[in-house]
């Protein structure tokens, strides 16, 4: 379909939806303490590819490749492997698996490895996002952000009870898959970053304990995307764009030893012996957005020649595009 300046989400959607809710052998998983990984329908996950591969203008791509290519055989070794990502928008998943699906050392077999940790609120509530999620396969995980916004305390009991048993099986399940010849994708931020909320750029005090437990880890940056966030908080009228999507890999570090290392620093620095989790919580989960930050601010300027680039009139790629 042509892509307006105001095509939405779910209007972009709205074919690949009508077909899989008509689809007698696909039942969309109903995700609790007793259901949290989802196998994905590999179909329907390439024509959402297929659909975020146009909409990424030349120039989009992998940038330090090589890491990724070590990530994946490090990974192919039986070692456990972890990518933590910036997270704009929910085309950055499928952005990823394209990417390694086309660069060589990666692969199909590589993509077929990611396996995404997704938010329980992606698996409910508006009609788009749990259709199309379950196009991937994924673990679903109740993260604490969500809980800490629920200002009834009833509420928050309620909803704990339900997180709580969902949670503990989602580390169980990734435990499992981690060490099965899978790359587990992690947002630190537990959400799609929106200017107008500076706490969707925090990362949750899980991502702390993400490095615990995982022997490499490799932090990745985001320049580009192609859904532009709605004010009003609904992600089916996330606006549709055209753009040049950049992910920017750092180099592979050891989770455990630079959680150690990061916390060393801390006690030095501020003359402490701690032993407060929640201040050690705070400590490594601002280093990790700092990590990122640092990635994304290095490739900024490459997007924003690229994206000038890509979107000149004169591009062979645009008039190739409107003849």
């Amino acid at each position: 379909m042509e892509i307006r300046e105001d095509t939405t989400f779910l209007e972009l959607f709205t074919p690949i939806i009508r077909e899989i809710m008509a689809n007698p052998d696909i039942e969309i998983p109903q995700i609790d303490a007793t259901n949290v990984y989802s196998p994905g329908v590999p179909f329907y996950r390439n024509s959402i590819c297929d659909i975020a591969g146009r909409l990424m203008l030349p120039g989009s791509g992998l940038r330090n490749t090589e890491q990724f290519i070590e990530l994946w055989q490090r990974c192919q070794k039986g070692e456990s492997c972890l990518i933590m990502m910036e997270h704009y928008s929910n085309f950055d998943f499928p952005a990823l698996l394209r990417f390694f699906e086309h660069t060589p050392g990666l692969g199909i077999d590589a993509a077929n490895a990611l396996l995404p940790i997704q938010a329980y609120k992606l698996t409910s509530g508006n009609q788009a996002t749990p259709v199309l999620s379950c196009a991937y396969s994924t673990i679903t995980i109740y993260p604490s952000r969500h809980i800490d916004q629920i200002k009834d305390e009833d509420e928050k009991q309620r909803v704990r009870e339900i997180s709580t048993p969902m949670n503990h099986a989602a580390i169980g399940e990734m435990t499992k898959r981690k060490y099965q010849g899978r790359i587990i994708l992690v947002f630190p931020t537990g959400t799609r970053y929106r200017p107008w909320n500076p706490d969707s750029k925090r990362a949750v005090r899980e991502a702390e304990s993400y490095l615990k437990v995982f022997r490499n880890v490799l932090f990745v940056g985001l320049n580009g995307f192609c859904l532009i966030p709605s004010p009003d908080e609904n992600m089916e009228n996330d606006l549709v764009e055209e753009n040049v999507v950049l992910m920017t890999a750092g180099n592979i570090v050891r989770g455990r030893q630079f959680r150690d290392n990061l916390i060393q620093q801390h006690q030095l620095e501020a003359d402490l012996k701690t032993t407060d989790k929640k201040q050690i919580k705070d400590t490594v989960c601002a280093a990790i957005m700092e990590e990122l930050a640092k990635l994304h601010n290095e490739a900024e300027p490459v997007h924003k020649k690229l994206q000038e680039e890509a979107r000149n009139p004169e591009n062979p790629f645009h008039k190739h595009k409107n003849s």
